[in-house]
C-alpha cells in the first residue's frame, strides 16, 4: 500500500495490474527482504519493489 502523497507509483503493482487488465493471472512465488538495522515496533518502514524475473507457466488445463 502506498503512503498518501508518496506521489510515487508502485512499480510491482504497475505491471500486475496490466496483466490483470488482459486477464492475466499472477502468481507470486517468491519474495525477498533487505533490512539494513533492527526493525523496533511503531516505526514505519519504506520499501522499493524490483520485478526481478518474470515467466509464463502453462496450467494443467492446457491454458496459459
Amino acid at each position: 500500500m502506498q503512503p498518501t502523497g508518496s506521489g510515487g507509483t508502485n512499480p510491482v503493482m504497475k505491471v500486475i495490474g496490466g496483466l490483470m487488465k488482459t486477464g492475466g493471472l499472477i502468481l507470486h512465488g517468491e519474495q525477498e527482504f533487505t533490512y539494513h538495522q533492527p526493525i523496533v515496533a511503531g516505526e514505519t518502514l519504506q520499501a522499493t519493489g524490483r520485478i526481478s524475473d518474470h515467466y509464463a507457466k502453462t496450467a494443467r488445463a492446457g491454458r496459459r
